[in-house]
């Protein structure tokens, strides 16, 4: 596995929603059931896609 320097604490990070049933059709907030935590990782998990100086 590749492994990458930590993001900056400025940093911004999306999400992509690829299950409907993770928005609450009620209020249209996304459930904590789309975001998870890896077992080998610690902290919030990503994949690199692009990355882009503004």
């Amino acid at each position: 596995m590749i492994e990458f320097e930590p993001l900056p604490g400025d940093a911004v990070v999306y999400r992509a929603l690829l299950r409907s049933q993770w928005i609450d059709e009620d209020t249209g907030r996304v459930k904590a059931d789309a975001y998870f935590l890896r077992a080998s990782e610690p902290g919030l998990s990503v994949n690199i896609a692009q990355s882009t100086v503004v």
